[in-house]
């Protein structure tokens, strides 16, 4: 018994030592960074969903030429993404982030590896049942 009480005195001073050790450090500050702002003013986005979906594009996946006919922002998680959206070429990288205006034309979206995958985060703005891939004939 005089050894379970005194166990039980030693368990209470250490997690008591901890809390008090724990409440008296100061905690970090959160980090945060605006990774992109955009504008939505526009009267047609009113009463809109929002449909999040991750795409993993495996190494050297070209998607068809396409459009999208809602508005959309990419993050880009891993790998890196070569696009030519509207005539204009960027490779994008883990940690870029970009917005497309609605019905621009992607001649090319393509994992620029040979031998990794390329994921990203796409948000689209979108009413309910519209699609948000469509093909171009080439």
């Amino acid at each position: 018994m005089k050894f379970t009480a005194t166990l039980l005195f030693v368990m209470a001073f250490k997690i008591a030592a901890a809390q008090h050790t724990s409440d008296t450090a100061k905690p970090a500050a959160p980090a945060t960074s605006i990774l992109l702002e955009q504008l939505l003013n526009k009267k047609e986005l009113q009463n809109n969903m929002v449909r999040i979906e991750t795409v993993i594009f495996p190494p050297g996946y070209t998607s068809r030429k396409h459009t999208h006919p809602c508005p959309l922002f990419v993050y880009v998680v891993e790998g890196e993404l070569l696009s030519e959206f509207e005539g204009v070429k960027n490779v994008y990288k883990a940690g870029d982030v970009f917005y497309e205006k609605p019905n621009g034309v992607h001649s090319i979206t393509k994992n620029n590896s040979s031998s990794i995958s390329v994921k990203f985060l796409v948000i689209y703005l979108m009413k309910e049942g519209t699609a948000t891939f469509l093909p171009v004939a080439h």
